[in-house]
């Protein structure tokens, strides 16, 4: 019984070596997988639209992929704990290699986490700087706006200044010529009447 039980044994860490492999493959996979999500993600934050209400919708779904990606990521994690179990039972010789797999795919989820965290801050770092931005050109816009107004005001105020001005000269010559006319009729007068004098 103890060769058949053996060739058993062998057949058994064979088919878990074929198992890890299979598990690596998928893990590979995966890998591709992510790779190619996380090029994508970048282009489309490039493309990311400036509005509020877009940013947080994005923001919410980009949290609950993480959250079902973190579960998933759980779950492959349980089932690899609970192959390294089954190994355990079976043959001692490949249990080293399931710890491996099994620390490979708690490394590898961990960097996942940071990644994902740390492109988010990316995100609400640049979105927040370009609210900035956007708030700093509205007030330069005001300010702009304000300092031509004021100009404007300056201006009709000048504007109506030198019409008053040329409207008190204007008076002003208008009485000294009536005064100079008045004189004059009076003058002319006087010389009539000294005139009559003589006459008599």
């Amino acid at each position: 019984g103890g060769a058949s039980e053996e060739a058993q044994s062998e057949d058994e860490v064979a088919m878990l070596k074929a198992q890890v492999q299979a598990l690596e493959a998928e893990r590979r996979e995966m890998d591709n997988q992510l790779e190619e999500e996380r090029q994508k993600r970048l282009e489309d934050q490039e493309k990311m639209i400036q509005e509020e209400e877009e940013r947080k919708r994005k923001e919410e779904e980009e949290r609950q992929r993480l959250e079902e990606e973190t579960e998933r990521l759980n779950r492959e994690h349980q089932a690899a704990l609970e192959r390294a179990e089954a190994i355990q039972k079976t043959a001692s010789g490949a249990a080293e290699e399931v710890a491996r797999v099994k620390e490979e795919e708690e490394r590898r989820r961990r960097e996942l986490e940071e990644e994902a965290a740390r492109e988010k801050e990316a995100l609400v770092e640049k979105l927040r700087a370009e609210k900035d931005e956007e708030l700093a050109k509205v007030e330069a816009e005001k300010e702009r706006e304000k300092q031509e107004e004021i100009a404007r005001v300056a201006a009709e105020k000048e504007k109506e200044l030198a019409m008053l001005h040329e409207e008190k000269e204007r008076e002003k010559e208008e009485e000294v010529a009536r005064i100079e006319a008045e004189k004059e009729r009076e003058k002319r007068e006087e010389v009539e009447k000294v005139a009559a004098e003589k006459e008599k």
